[in-house]
């Protein structure tokens, strides 16, 4: 495949049909119905027939479904939630089934029976009858039985797959109705998912053009049918709703193919609605884990920061919470607040049925900027609803790092406010959505009506004669977000510069290293002295969307006051969904080129100034454009970790993206902080060896990385080598220093780097 090709010149339509089919089947989660465990005995061709690709008959779902294979070690990191199984990937399934095996051993016996107990619908039709091999003798074979007996007495499902997914009620994902036209062979599908939205790529291997009624596991959304081969996205002219699914009239060409889209988020209007809020409403019954609830309905409206509803890792089904509201509510989403968790990149996922009706399911982001954050936010619903009951339950994620959080607010609300508003305003940071869901005209703000009475305020006291009508007085200010820098010594530990404002950066330089620099004189960035080089890490600090000046920095740069726009603080939409969006597109774009050109421009320019390089990890959760943060440095950076169990690895990380500043920018040097590992059972622990790493390498330097940098090389002061295994990052890094024992062996790997 080159230009040699006759047909190259023609060839642009097919690789953009490719482009968008891989960019479709990139996004979002794989959606299956059924893991097979592959079994433990060796060789293992994964579910396929010895020596071929066909499917083996044990392994094999109905048309409709689909399905993973399971190897052995992920077997052990599975979990459970809500009857599913849930694999490491984030992927469920409502069924795992075990294969027909003769021999299992008693540990992979013990992990079924766990899952099992945790709530996992086991299909397992033939009990093992021994333990593999010779090392556990017969002891191990009546252990085998017994604990195959104990699986099968848990309650496993002694029936075929097909079986067992009819008698949960899981019908097929699709289903082929009727052939419209000449048609040969099944269509080949796939479906993935995301909180948004469901998209099924479905192909028909026909000779003549077709139309095909499908039937998908799908309901409450209008299909659409986009179509990679022309980029063209229509609304399915002939579909209907039955029995809680979608059938739809797909359109083949010869050898076609089509991305059958349920967007849950539509752009469908929603009336003038209620201006009333649903915390006036009274509230029925509230119930917590199924079980009526002592929580008084109204402590879930008053909107106070108070908690009122905690929720724990490994609750399960009472991480739920039901309120009835026996008037009705016309609501167009929730006001949702949540109190403590932890502050570092986590989310749950957040799914309400209203009046029985899955109507959210979406994730919700924990980290934030400084101080954890406690303001209420907005989840918009899919259209206006009339609420009767609401259920909300509350799904930890897959990390595990936390553990409980509490929930302040819930309550439906007729009022709709910017939804998302923590990545939009740079409160933290996250991918920003589009928000497609346009606002009713009660709901928002008109700029023109919006007052600015800061010089009516004498010694903190508003005097203002009030025009007749309602108003809301909002007061706007900024405060130091208290983060400090980490990790750090007691005697280092202080408070993060304003990244934003380049005196500052250059007060916090002068009052730090330009101050060994002057210790150093002449020294100071000579390579001998040690000391030529300021090199930032990964940005791990949070976020910061403020400085002083800022408001006349914004008038500067975009050439409008955001003086109006300042209710977007708040949540509060103004002149609309759009407009609200592209100011703080405006907004974000200000705060992104403060950052690169204050933080990272004016460090570079004082490590000039003292004769010193500048080294930077342009990424991480700061309010930046990562490539922008990166172009003002001598040395751009990025990382990758090393991988102790598979020497074959060909991960480099994100060195590619820091080779596009350098190769830009003609930077001579793209370096990495390179084979950095964490104490876990894949990498770390003094395991590390060169030929573990070289690959890894090898890939980083095709990437256009030309400088590594070891994490960790630790200085060792006892010439003796008394203290052993000597200084070290704590649990971090593949300690590459002389206390490995390869150390001495090392030398032509160095030379080779």
């Amino acid at each position: 495949l080159d230009r040699t090709q006759t047909w190259w010149p023609l060839a642009k339509p097919f690789f953009r049909y490719q482009s968008r089919c891989q960019y479709m089947l990139q996004r979002g989660m794989f959606a299956a119905d059924v893991l097979f465990f592959e079994g433990e005995e060796a060789p293992n061709q994964g579910g396929n027939v010895d020596g071929g690709a066909a499917t083996r008959t044990d392994f094999s779902v109905p048309f409709g479904y689909d399905k993973d294979i399971c190897p052995t070690d992920a077997m052990y990191a599975l979990k459970v939630e809500n009857g599913e199984v849930v694999v490491p990937g984030g992927v469920r399934y409502r069924v795992l089934a075990i294969p027909p095996v003769k021999a299992m051993t008693p540990k992979m016996l013990r992990q079924i029976l766990k899952l099992r107990r945790e709530g996992a619908n086991v299909v397992w039709r033939q009990k093992p009858e021994r333990a593999p091999g010779c090392s556990l003798g017969a002891k191990g074979d009546e252990e085998v039985r017994r604990l195959a007996d104990e699986v099968f007495a848990a309650g496993v499902l002694q029936m075929t797959v097909s079986e067992a997914l009819a008698k949960l009620g899981v019908g097929p994902q699709v289903v082929e109705v009727k052939v419209r036209g000449k048609g040969e062979g099944k269509v080949s599908w796939i479906h993935r998912y995301e909180p948004t939205a469901d998209w099924f790529f479905v192909a028909l291997p026909n000779r003549d053009a077709t139309e095909l009624d499908l039937s998908f596991r799908v309901s409450g959304c209008e299909p659409e049918l986009w179509d990679a081969e022309s980029g063209e996205i229509t609304s399915a002219s002939v579909w209907r709703m039955e029995k809680g699914r979608t059938i739809v009239r797909v359109p083949f060409n010869v050898c076609g193919s089509k991305f059958v889209v349920f967007r849950r988020t539509t752009t469908e209007m929603w009336g003038n609605g209620s201006r009333r809020d649903a915390e006036t409403q009274r509230c029925g019954d509230v119930k917590v884990g199924g079980e009526r609830s002592k929580v008084e309905g109204w402590r879930l409206a008053d909107g106070k920061n108070d908690p009122v509803v905690k929720m724990k890792r490994g609750d399960g089904e009472k991480n739920v919470i039901q309120i009835d509201y026996p008037q009705g509510i016309p609501a167009v989403g929730l006001d949702l607040q949540i109190i403590g968790g932890d502050s570092w990149a986590e989310v749950f996922t957040l799914e309400v049925e209203a009046n029985g009706e899955a109507v959210i399911s979406r994730p919700i982001a924990l980290a934030q900027s400084g101080a954890r954050d406690t303001s209420i936010q907005f989840v918009p619903f899919p259209r206006l609803l009339t609420v009767k009951s609401l259920k909300a339950r509350f799904k930890f994620g897959k990390t595990g790092r936390l553990h409980e959080f509490t929930v302040g607010e819930l309550r439906p609300v007729a009022r709709r406010r910017i939804a998302d508003w923590g990545p939009k305003t740079f409160a933290f940071r996250r991918p920003v959505p589009e928000d497609r869901v346009p606002t009713p005209d009660d709901c928002l703000i008109r700029k023109e009506e919006v007052r600015d009475v800061s010089s009516l305020v004498k010694d903190s006291v508003l005097d203002w004669d009030v025009p007749v009508g309602e108003w809301v007085v909002l007061r706007v200010g900024s405060i130091c977000n208290g983060r400090c820098n980490h990790p750090a010594s007691d005697h280092g530990r202080g408070l993060e510069v304003d990244k934003l404002d380049a005196a500052a950066m250059d007060f916090h330089f002068e009052q730090y290293v330009a101050r060994l620099c002057r210790e150093l004189g002449d020294l100071a960035g000579n390579v001998k002295s040690g000391f030529n080089n300021i090199l930032v890490d990964s940005f791990e600090v949070g976020s910061q969307n403020w400085t002083q000046k800022f408001e006349e920095e914004f008038m500067r740069r975009r050439g409008y006051s955001l003086r109006p726009y300042l209710p977007a603080f708040a949540g509060r939409i103004v002149g609309g969904t759009e407009e609200t969006d592209r100011f703080l597109e405006d907004f974000r774009r200000v705060v992104a080129d403060l950052f690169a050109e204050n933080y990272a421009g004016a460090l570079a320019k004082k490590c000039h100034q003292y004769g010193l390089l500048c080294s930077l990890e342009p990424y991480g959760n700061c309010p930046a454009d990562n490539l922008q943060y990166g172009q003002y440095v001598d040395i751009p950076m990025g990382e990758f970790w090393s991988h102790t169990s598979n020497p074959y690895a060909a991960d480099a990380g994100n060195a590619k993206f820091v080779s596009y500043i350098a190769h830009v920018w003609g930077r001579r040097y793209c370096a990495t902080e390179s084979f950095t590992a964490s104490p876990s059972a894949n990498s770390g622990r003094w395991m590390t060896t060169p030929f573990g790493i070289k690959h890894q390498s090898d890939r980083a330097f095709a990437d256009g990385v030309n400088r590594l940098i070891y994490h960790r090389f630790t200085h060792q002061p006892w010439a003796d080598d008394k203290y052993l295994p000597g200084m070290t990052m704590g649990r971090w890094g593949m300690h590459l220093d002389r206390t490995q024992t390869w150390w001495p062996l090392a030398k032509p790997f160095f030379r080779y780097q």
